[in-house]
């Protein structure tokens, strides 16, 4: 196992991927991300604009959440290992899965020897 990371940056993927090759990056698989939004009813608007939960392929029991704000320095993350989505089911009447929102991308796991 590795360390894996989810990170925005002003770069574009292409970009990202030429910088890791050109450090000795080798291809070993691939992954996909989902991402589900929830939209927080009237009453939470005020403290969440929407929470997006997202799963990785190589790591499927666990879920990774933000709640992106102006900065996002502040912004509200979560990491769980099992049962996020079951809470999430629980907050059902505060936070509407957007399933329309829903999508999915794929890209490929590298590793550096060091």
């Amino acid at each position: 196992m590795g360390v894996s990371w989810v990170f925005e940056h002003e770069k574009s993927a292409k970009e990202v991927e030429r910088l890791l090759e050109g450090g000795g990056a080798e291809q070993i698989g691939t992954f996909t991300v989902d991402c589900m939004p929830f939209i927080p009813n009237d009453k939470l608007q005020s403290c969440i604009q929407h929470n997006y939960v997202l799963h990785h392929s190589n790591f499927p029991q666990s879920s990774f959440s933000i709640a992106p704000t102006d900065s996002l320095r502040t912004s509200p993350r979560a990491v769980c290992d099992l049962g996020f989505d079951l809470i999430l089911t629980k907050l059902s009447s505060g936070l509407t899965p957007d399933t329309a929102g829903k999508f999915e991308v794929g890209s490929i796991v590298r590793s550096i020897d060091q």
